[in-house]
Parts: C-alpha cells; structure tokens; sequence
C-alpha cells in the first residue's frame, strides 16, 4: 500500500448509550481514531418503497492494519456516514484492512 493513494481522512466512530433526566435511552457516536484511506465506489442502487427513493451506494475503503477496527463501527467522511458491512484483513498480512460500506442517501 502506497501512502500517495491514502488521500481520504476518515475517521471511526462507534455507538455508545446514555440515559438523560427522564431514563431515555439516547444512542451517539463518538469519534474512536481517524486515519487516511482510499476510498472506490463500488456500485450504486435506487430502490422506490412506500412513495420514498432510496440510494444506497457501495465503497470500498482501504486503510492500514489496526486492531481498533470492527464491523460494528461506522466511518465519517466530510459529513458522509458510511456502515461497515466486513472488515477483510489482506492476505491476513496484518498490513492492509479492505472495509465494504453502504452509504444510504
């Protein structure tokens, strides 16, 4: 993995629960750690339900190795949310991560 070809800052965040005055649970995302990445679009998709479009287009984003990585994270990128659907450790070289997204519009 070339440096030049990590040209995206990205950040991760993962979901935490807290409860307020009134015991309702109140879901947020907090950033874990950002890094550079590249990122390719994929494939797109429009869906038309209930009166609603709905796109939807898949990325693939390469980043290097790191354990604080999971599927149960997303990826925040100039105000676009990304949910990570696996995490694929490349030739299990513990060097390169290749992370299939969904972004919804």
């Amino acid at each position: 993995m070339y440096a030049r070809n990590l040209r995206h800052r990205i950040a991760f965040q993962e979901q935490s629960s807290t409860t307020n005055a009134f015991n309702e649970k109140i879901d947020s995302w907090n950033d874990v750690f950002e890094t550079w990445a590249s990122i390719q679009t994929i494939s797109g998709k429009e869906q038309y339900l209930s009166n609603q479009n709905y796109s939807t287009l898949s990325h693939k984003i390469r980043v290097r190795y790191s354990v604080l990585i999971d599927s149960k994270q997303r990826i925040l990128f100039n105000n676009r949310v990304f949910k990570i659907l696996s995490v694929l450790n490349i030739f299990e070289k513990n060097q390169e991560l290749e992370i299939l997204c969904e972004e919804v519009l």
